[in-house]
């Protein structure tokens, strides 16, 4: 008996000591921004990123890159989403989905099926 209580007793004080233990097998609650979505066009390298500002929300953009000596050519802000701070910041994001380019424009798609055109040479954006 006195060596199941010893038992018991290690093993209540590690569920203290260890708290996450027990969530070791749970996914991870936050989204993350998918990756691998550049798409490359004549030498140019376009990929979609986002930058975060826990006051301002996320900002998303389109970067264009030089593959032949790796520099960033520009940059161009397609969308911005402001947080509503009564929510989850996670579930009010909409990451980018899929980039194409089509008639010398750049189409962006995000999880919302928000759909976006980006000319390449004026470097206008429209809402589709």
């Amino acid at each position: 008996m006195g060596k199941l209580r010893i038992a018991i007793m290690l093993i209540v004080i590690s569920f203290f000591l260890f708290p996450n233990v027990l969530e070791a097998s749970r996914p991870y609650d936050k989204r993350l921004e998918p990756e691998n979505l550049a798409v490359i066009d004549n030498g140019i390298k376009y990929i979609p990123i986002s930058y975060y500002d826990s006051t301002k929300g996320r900002t998303f953009f389109v970067q264009a890159w030089d593959i032949k000596v790796g520099e960033k050519l520009w940059e161009q802000k397609i969308y911005e989403i402001k947080y509503d701070l009564n929510l989850e910041q996670d579930v009010q994001d909409r990451f980018v989905t899929s980039l194409r380019i089509e008639n010398g424009k750049l189409l962006i798609k995000n999880e919302n099926n928000d759909e976006y055109e980006l000319d390449l040479k004026t470097k206008t954006v429209m809402e589709k």
